[in-house]
């Protein structure tokens, strides 16, 4: 039984993140994709997910400290602190002309169809190579099934898919080009690209194994919606949640984490359920677990900076010692789990101020690139605003900012290589 002073002490952070979303939702005019209220709709959702599913799914699951908690509601704060800095504007003492909305309306940025279909049949003639390369990960292993096997060499092999990871980052950014495209001008043509698009960057997103990079898809997809679709629906986005959950589950059950395709369909679904139910909360308590270790401050920026110290190694800016791995093990809190929140990369690097200071320059920039997406219907801001939902979306799992800059800075290659060539066809088009 759980001590009535536990219970108590859970119910009071929820209550105190309820209100902080209240007051997100209040304070930025009930735009539910607006960064601050999605942050703390996200901990709500996931502080209250942990408190229900002790009673029910996951009956054995470790409650969480007050200093975690602390830890929790502190970083919401400071996300909303960032955001509201970010929508702060300085008073213009010009007066300017009032603006007709009626004939000032933003136009979208035309895409080249033709340079989209350049970079689509690129991204299909790579899949097969991709695939190849994928299977020759799975010899590798070793291991007689397939998916797992490269899960594993992925995971902890000492080898790597090579160049043809880079088709993965392409395919995401390519899916959110053609989906801008398709929001703006709903033509057939644009639908069958989009379409095609998104069950290649599905293929590749399967062939990856981790299941992340469908929170990225889903991502893309809601904040292009919310931008640029209209005909704005709760209920349509409730259903999308749901059938994004139980095609989450039964990925699972295909790669053996949660079920497997041998079991009977019950005895996949009570396993899928309590998978979906550890992997949406486990991270809560595994970084209680971990914050009982005190190892706070321990690795002096070695996570989060790590790209920019072994850049500066490169160019002698640091000394060229061997980077500790940060690659967590596995706590049992009582469920196996190796993730821990957002704040784990942060709080191990520099403690848990740097983990909050860093969620108010996340929340400012955050808030900047929506304000700016709204405004302006610009395809940059609003590309980066889309993206940008994806470590938002996960951070109650892992940290997806800044111990991932390599994957961050493919993505804004791809992104304005992309822009670049369309500024080409189209100055080419006015030639013809």
């Amino acid at each position: 039984m759980l001590q009535v002073t536990t219970i108590l002490n859970d119910l009071i952070f929820i209550l105190l993140h309820f209100f902080l979303l209240l007051f997100n939702l209040q304070t930025f005019k009930l735009q539910l994709f607006h960064p601050a209220v999605m942050f703390s709709l996200v901990w709500f959702t996931v502080i209250l997910s942990h408190f229900v599913f002790k009673f029910t799914i996951l009956n054995e699951l470790y409650s969480l400290h007050t200093e975690t908690y602390l830890i929790f509601f502190i970083g919401a704060v400071c996300f909303t602190i960032g955001s509201l800095a970010g929508s702060y504007q300085i008073p213009n003492k010009k007066v300017s002309p009032p603006i007709n909305y009626l004939t000032n309306i933003p136009s979208p940025l035309k895409l080249s169809i033709r340079l989209r279909i350049i970079f689509l049949i690129i991204i299909i003639i790579g899949l097969p190579v991709y695939i190849y390369a994928s299977y020759k990960l799975f010899i590798a292993s070793q291991i007689d099934d397939f998916f797992v096997g490269l899960r594993t060499e992925l995971n902890y092999g000492d080898e790597d898919i090579g160049p043809t990871k880079y088709l993965l980052s392409l395919a995401i950014v390519l899916y959110a080009v053609n989906l801008y495209a398709y929001f703006n001008e709903k033509t057939k043509l644009n639908k069958v690209i989009v379409n095609i698009c998104l069950i290649a960057t599905i293929i590749y997103a399967i062939f990856a194994t981790g299941r992340l990079f469908f929170f990225m898809i889903l991502a893309i997809y809601l904040g292009m919606s919310y931008l640029f679709n209209n005909t704005f629906s709760i209920k349509k986005y409730v259903w999308i949640l749901v059938i994004f959950i139980l095609f989450f589950m039964a990925h699972g059950v295909y790669y053996g984490k949660g079920g497997g395709r041998e079991d009977s369909l019950k005895e996949n679904i009570n396993s899928s359920t309590e998978t979906f139910g550890v992997y949406l909360v486990s991270s809560l308590s595994a970084l209680n677990k971990e914050m009982e270790m005190h190892n706070e401050g321990s690795q002096s920026g070695n996570v989060t900076l790590r790209f920019f110290i072994k850049l500066g190694q490169q160019f002698n800016f640091f000394s060229s010692k061997e980077l500790i791995s940060f690659n967590k093990d596995f706590v049992f809190v009582p469920y196996p789990t190796n993730v821990f929140t957002y704040y784990n990369a942060y709080i191990a690097d520099f403690g848990r101020i740097y983990a909050w200071f860093m969620l108010i320059i996340f929340g400012f920039f955050h808030t900047l690139l929506f304000n700016k997406a709204k405004q302006t219907k610009n395809f940059r801001y609003s590309f980066y605003y889309c993206m940008l939902l994806f470590p938002l979306l996960v951070s109650f799992f892992s940290d997806m900012y800044l111990t991932v800059i390599s994957m961050w800075l493919q993505i804004a290659f791809f992104g304005e290589l992309i822009l670049l060539c369309n500024k080409f066809f189209k100055s080419n088009k006015q030639k013809v």
